[in-house]
């Protein structure tokens, strides 16, 4: 199928094109409407508008051989998942003050997390844990959040290390990769309901404001170690230089979906890759977990990371601006302290109102685990 979008009146001509055709694709191709072949005789042709309230989406189904067009109009409503996808971002206003808001309690033990678009869902987008025994998907509700179904069970995992790890990463709308430090990697299809155990082939480093993306970069798994390690490849297989083969990395976010990273070696330095190699940004050394994104739409990227004075001692959380320049990070804008281990960091969309959100979790010393999320500020 030979796809060609337009965009018009409220649609990201760019991002429209790079995710929400591939969306399409995905969907059409899981659901065996189209199917991979040399060449097409079939075109589809779209242009994609929002109206007030309404997607819609007109243009016609081609068939080259004969030139007869078979017309199309459809519409429905705006969610966020849709809307990410379309590019669609408001002008940000944004709070006086930033504030990390408790959205709800988890089970227990939450090695691993993400926030990813999944269909027909109110809110477009839905948390995901990962625990020793399986996947468990949240709802992201305005007062907080609500478990969808059973939890995906893994069925005959690996013998779990002492450090225990996973790590997630999007593969097509409602595709999500999971490798474990047990040495087990995991495909979970949320749209089929099925988690399917599968040959490790590297571990996908999950992308900024993860849209459901099929083309995602791997590291290496370093068995028994919460670390990774190189090579680093992108989703042709091709190992690209921007992060030295040699490094080890707690951490990994990419900036803006381009080629260019900002990490947490293994040594805790905070590293940003450049033209001319790998730069350290920040003298002091971070925690274990690092988000970067615009979260406030002032156009500068803003870098999150954790940090404990001391082992055993509960995590503050950071949040500091990224010169224009990207050689720096600027003075900390918030810093809150929390009861326990900040486990797990992640970038997502929660609702179409907002911009780039993070999404963490906390886990206690009287064994509870808890969702939070940091509304931006100013």
């Amino acid at each position: 199928l030979e796809l060609v979008i337009e965009t018009g009146n409220g649609v990201d001509p760019v991002l429209a094109k790079r995710f929400f055709g591939q969306q399409l694709k995905t969907a059409l191709l899981s659901r065996g409407y189209v199917f991979t072949a040399p060449s097409s005789k079939i075109k589809l042709e779209l242009v994609v508008s929002i109206v007030h309230e309404r997607v819609w989406a007109n243009g016609a189904l081609v068939d080259l051989n004969s030139d007869r067009h078979f017309q199309i109009a459809l519409e429905t409503r705006r969610y966020a998942a849709l809307e990410a996808a379309l590019g669609v971002r408001r002008n940000y206003i944004g709070r006086r003050t930033w504030e990390a808001k408790r959205m709800g309690q988890l089970k227990a033990g939450v090695l691993g997390m993400g926030i990813f678009p999944m269909e027909n869902t109110p809110q477009g987008s839905v948390a995901v844990m990962v625990h020793t025994d399986g996947i468990r998907i949240y709802q992201l509700l305005p007062s907080g959040i609500s478990p969808i179904g059973q939890p995906f069970r893994f069925k005959n995992p690996g013998v779990w290390p002492r450090i225990r790890k996973a790590w997630m990463a999007a593969q097509g709308v409602g595709a999500i990769s999971v490798v474990t430090t047990a040495g087990d990697s995991w495909l979970l299809n949320m749209v089929e309901g099925q988690l399917k155990k599968r040959k490790l082939k590297g571990v996908g480093l999950q992308q900024t404001g993860s849209l459901g993306e099929s083309s995602i970069a791997t590291a290496e798994l370093q068995p028994g170690s919460a670390t990774l390690v190189g090579p680093f490849k992108n989703a042709a297989g091709e190992t690209f230089n921007s992060i030295p083969s040699s490094e080890s990395v707690r951490a990994i976010a990419q900036v803006n979906n381009s080629n260019n990273w900002v990490w947490v070696n293994g040594q805790g330095q905070l590293k940003r890759s450049q033209d001319t190699g790998a730069i350290d940004v920040l003298s002091e050394r971070v925690g274990d977990q690092l988000a970067v994104a615009d979260l406030n739409g002032s156009g500068r990227l803003e870098v999150v990371t954790t940090s404990a004075s001391s082992a055993g001692e509960a995590d503050e959380l950071l949040v500091r601006s990224l010169s224009g320049d990207g050689k720096r990070l600027n003075v900390v804008v918030y810093r809150a302290s929390f009861q326990g281990s900040i486990t797990d960091l992640t970038i997502g969309f929660s609702d179409y109102l907002d911009l780039p959100t993070v999404w963490f979790v906390e886990q206690r010393q009287d064994n509870t685990s808890h969702l939070w999320k940091l509304e931006a500020g100013r």
